[in-house]
């Protein structure tokens, strides 16, 4: 619908207050409603979307090697920052109907070649960021690594998988807050959250509802390799907040750096194992505070796992809160002798 291959200049501003649509005529084989490869003289890239706004394609999965194809907007930004505030309906895809089929697509905002440039999502409450297939939000960095990733979500974002998949980011400080919903809807779903390689400060603040019918609503694969002494990992899930998945609900690999996590909402790991795990935390202090109220529970073994850590360990399970699994339900496994545990239990912690 909106070529722009080849555009050039210092900026490039989109506002969107009425309907941007294609692939209605060829539905699982439209281009992406908004596309094109961006000339590197483009140094920042703002969409803005009113509350009834629509930018849609019926369904372009153009499925590669790394599913990364298709979406609604579908640009190559060739080193810029880009900037989204979404009050409006964002979609790849279509729903199956009395009449029709599903037509699956891909990403219904696909960024590539970021470079050393930062992102800022904002998606208000009115806005819906959606994919009738896998990936409603794709980043790459491409010829740099991403400098900051930033989302604000009080919406809804959804996909059947990869609902937010960020690649190249190392030395990305990345912030998710969510108020709204996002969800991964199929069952076979192995991400909700996927971050690979993230090297700096990471946070996540959720009033929300982070929920996937699969595994993995959560996770982080730090590149510990490349952290530095004050980089941090702050991770609150706040009171009305919410994190499901199937199994394996929030995991964190490789972190090698200072935590702070604090839940007084619920977590769980609804048919399977590991509510929370942390690993490889490394010679970094670690605060653990399930707070009054706050509900971590595993169906199957493991509700808590912190592993790999070297210095001290601060783990209160605060007044009413309750940690709960079929069996191990919190296991602690440092990784050298001098690590240090302070323990405090005013909750419930059962198996």
């Amino acid at each position: 619908a909106l070529l722009l291959d080849g555009f050039s200049g210092a900026s490039m501003v989109i506002s969107n207050l009425g309907s941007i649509t294609a692939g209605t005529t060829q539905p699982g084989n439209a281009p992406a409603a908004i596309h094109g490869a961006l000339a590197a003289s483009v140094d920042t890239i703002s969409i803005t979307t009113g509350a009834s706004s629509t930018i849609s394609s019926v369904g372009n999965a153009l499925a590669n090697g790394d599913a990364n194809s298709g979406g609604a907007i579908f640009l190559d930004a060739d080193s810029a920052s880009f900037t989204l505030n979404n009050s409006g309906s964002i979609s790849v895809g279509r729903e199956a109907t009395s009449t029709a089929a599903a037509v699956e697509g891909n990403n219904a905002i696909r960024i590539t070649d970021i470079g050393d440039n930062a992102v800022s999502l904002t998606n208000a409450s009115t806005g819906t960021i959606k994919a009738v297939g896998d990936g409603a939000i794709y980043l790459k960095g491409d010829s740099a690594d991403i400098t900051a990733i930033t989302l604000d979500n009080s919406g809804t974002i959804t996909a059947d998988n990869a609902v937010l998949l960020f690649e190249e980011a190392v030395g990305a400080t990345t912030s998710i807050t969510n108020s709204g919903t996002m969800t991964a809807t199929d069952s076979g779903a192995d991400h909700l959250i996927n971050l690979t390689n993230v090297s700096a400060d990471f946070s996540l603040a959720n009033s929300g509802v982070i929920e996937s019918a699969g595994s993995r609503a959560v996770y982080v694969d730090m590149n510990n390799a490349s952290l530095v002494s004050n980089d941090m990992v702050v991770f609150h899930n706040q009171s009305g907040g919410r994190i499901d998945a199937d199994s394996e609900t929030v995991t964190l690999l490789d972190i090698n750096e200072q935590v702070n996590f604090d839940n007084n909402g619920t977590i769980r790991a609804i048919n399977g194992a590991s509510a929370v795990s942390f690993s490889a935390i490394g010679n970094h202090q670690v605060d653990f505070n399930n707070n009054a109220g706050g509900t971590i529970s595993a169906s199957g073994n493991g509700a808590v796992s912190l592993s790999g850590f070297e210095a001290l360990l601060n783990l209160i399970n605060a007044n009413t809160a309750t940690i709960s699994a079929a069996n191990e339900t919190v296991v602690l496994a440092p990784s050298t002798n001098n690590a240090r545990l302070n323990f405090a239990n005013s909750g419930t912690i059962s198996a």
